[in-house]
């Protein structure tokens, strides 16, 4: 005898944020939570009647992965060259002599 039966799984989703970095619109930063989330999903076992039953707990947290990207780009760069005006000679009195 056959019997149908559901099982719970859990689904995640990863949704880009906007441009500015702006929550999806429905959804608040709290969608994100800090602590673990645990969620207890259940299956149905088939027996004389169907009960559902709790099998599993399923933790759900956030993870920071690191990495590293090569960036490939050509640099420019300016060199500015400032001249400045010799200082005018000085008698011996630091007046200027008029060269």
């Amino acid at each position: 005898m056959e019997v149908p039966v559901r099982v719970e799984q859990l689904v995640v989703e990863h949704e880009p944020l906007d441009a500015a970095g702006a929550v999806p619109s429905g959804r608040t930063d709290d969608a994100a939570p800090r602590e673990p989330l645990r969620i207890v999903l259940h299956e149905e076992v088939p027996v004389v009647s169907v009960r559902v039953q709790p099998v599993e707990v399923v933790s759900v947290g956030v993870r920071t992965v690191q990495g590293e990207q090569v960036l490939r780009a050509e640099l420019r760069s300016e060199q500015v060259v400032v001249d400045t005006p010799a200082p005018a000679p000085v008698d011996t009195e630091g007046t200027p002599t008029g060269r």
